[in-house]
């Protein structure tokens, strides 16, 4: 039966005593005649092929395509590409997470996440937000801004949002806004939708700013609270992140007790 030459297409014919039988190719098997090779559908029959992908049945064999943010793996499973193995991706002011076919960067205070998704960029919070130095000058820098005096005998007072001159007490400050007065604290000043980013909606400055506020104020008109490490936080937070006044005066040093905040308790579940 093997001299017939359509026999067995796909594959190589065997005689047997009374008959042939067909051993058919990779990827093929005998038909139900037994007298060809007929292609199998691995798409169909195998359900572990091509996973998290498509199947696309070929003469013998198959492809796998995989969607974006996946590759093919053993020829069988699609798997997800880590894209924050690519140095530089997010920039040095963002860090890279991995996430199921893609990836997001997380940016520092001061930055945003660009156009593209891959980078962070610097914000310019003299735009974004509009009368934020009062009567002083905002000059936007890396990853923050700058209040400037126009007179330069004078500094800028995080503590009222104005111009004083160097010579000013803390008590003259006190005067003209109380450090006691109490408004919203904001965690995120970077986003459209800022206004809505509130944290508590009755602390006082200090209870924000040295904790884990960004902005202070209320009616979306916010007070951007200083950045740690500059002498503008230092004057607002002599003991640093995490403390607030006691409420009670110091005979030791002649000044405030601060206490370590009790997030918990400003914040609540925010």
């Amino acid at each position: 039966e093997c001299q017939h030459r359509h026999l067995c297409a796909h594959g190589q014919c065997r005689n047997t005593e009374g008959s042939f039988q067909c051993v058919c190719d990779q990827g093929y098997r005998a038909s139900g005649l037994g007298d060809h090779c007929e292609d199998i559908n691995e798409c169909l029959e195998d359900k572990s092929v091509c996973q998290r992908g498509d199947c696309i049945n070929t003469a013998g064999s198959y492809d796998c395509t995989c969607p974006d943010g996946f590759q093919l793996d053993d020829n069988k499973t699609c798997q997800d590409i880590n894209e924050c193995e690519h140095p530089g991706l997010c920039g040095p002011q963002g860090e890279c997470l991995n996430t199921e076919g893609s990836f997001h960067c997380v940016c520092q205070q001061g930055f945003s996440i660009s156009a593209d998704g891959r980078t962070c960029e610097d914000v310019n919070e003299c735009e974004l937000l509009s009368g934020v130095c009062g009567e002083a000058f905002c000059e936007n820098v890396e990853g923050s801004f700058l209040c400037v005096c126009a007179d330069e005998n004078q500094e800028y007072s995080p503590m009222t949002g104005q111009c004083r001159s160097r010579t000013s007490t803390d008590l003259d400050v006190d005067v003209d806004q109380p450090k006691e007065e109490k408004k919203e604290c904001y965690y995120n000043l970077n986003d459209a939708s800022l206004c809505d980013n509130v944290l508590a909606p009755n602390v006082t400055k200090q209870e924000c700013c040295c904790t884990s506020g960004v902005g202070w104020g209320d009616n979306c008109e916010i007070f951007p609270c200083p950045v740690l490490g500059t002498a503008e936080f230092t004057e607002m937070c002599p003991k640093g992140k995490g403390f607030v006044p006691a409420g009670e005066s110091s005979s030791e040093a002649g000044g405030e007790n601060y206490k370590d905040a009790d997030e918990c308790l400003l914040f609540g579940q925010e």
